[in-house]
């Protein structure tokens, strides 16, 4: 289940395509998708999960969630405050960013292993358009949500400067599970 509402089925279900609408209990039954596990917090409110610049270069139709969760190996999901704070910090780690496609992001272009762990996804970001790390929103940035709640405009040199260490909870290695 994601964190936000998104509708991951095949056809004709696409990045910027809900069929039906989000289902508070997280399933796909009538025709829904899962609303996430947000929902019940947000007051239901999909705009929520949806920047007003979140769409697609190529087709112009907005994304279904135009941000994106970390979900690198060792990065901060499923950890505690107190996990955080005693690793690299909750004003240094990023949870959410601006995104497109699906509302995770990592380098998913390999299954995660112990061997070949999961990090971030390359940057500087060469797809086209940049999806992953998408500054042509807002002027040259994309907005970055960190781990203790305060959101900034970073610009991709900001993750090239510092590294692995902003995406995860500890250190600066990428590790598996």
């Amino acid at each position: 289940m994601w964190w936000a509402p998104y509708d991951n089925r095949p056809a004709p279900s696409t990045t910027t395509n809900a069929q039906g609408s989000p289902n508070a209990d997280n399933t796909y039954s009538n025709g829904g998708y899962p609303a996430g596990i947000l929902w019940p917090y947000i007051e239901q409110n999909i705009k929520t999960f949806k920047c007003p610049n979140g769409t697609d270069p190529a087709t112009g139709q907005a994304f279904q969630c135009s941000y994106g969760m970390n979900y690198v190996n060792g990065g901060p999901n499923g950890k505690s405050l107190l996990v955080l704070t005693n690793g690299n910090g909750t004003s240094n780690v990023l949870i959410v960013w601006d995104h497109g496609k699906t509302p995770g992001c990592a380098d998913s272009s390999h299954a995660a292993t112990a061997a070949n762990p999961r990090g971030p996804w390359p940057f500087p970001d060469t797809t086209s358009p940049k999806t992953h790390y998408p500054d042509h929103r807002h002027t040259n940035v994309f907005n970055v949500l960190y781990c203790d709640g305060h959101v900034t405009g970073m610009t991709p040199d900001g993750l090239t400067q510092v590294g692995n260490v902003q995406f995860l909870a500890n250190g600066t290695t990428v590790s598996f599970p």
